[in-house]
């Protein structure tokens, strides 16, 4: 399971979750749909799909359509 918070979420509309073997970005596959932002606090998500020690990356979608890649981390 993947767990992240989020203190400010005015300028947000959604998170992604991307995984890969590697620590390689360009390698990272979306493996969830848009998460839609609900109120700060805690979101988490869960991988019945992973490999063993998989690498993750969130990314951010913010308002005005700009994005923010946050990762890797190992797992």
């Amino acid at each position: 399971m993947i767990f992240w918070s989020a203190k400010d979420v005015s300028t947000l509309t959604g998170f992604t979750v991307l995984r890969s073997s590697d620590s390689d970005f360009s390698n990272a596959q979306p493996i969830s749909g848009r998460i839609p932002i609900g109120e700060a606090g805690e979101y988490s998500f869960v991988d019945n799909t992973a490999s063993s020690n998989p690498y993750y990356w969130l990314e951010l979608h913010k308002v005005g359509g700009s994005k923010e890649v946050i990762g890797p981390e190992k797992h």
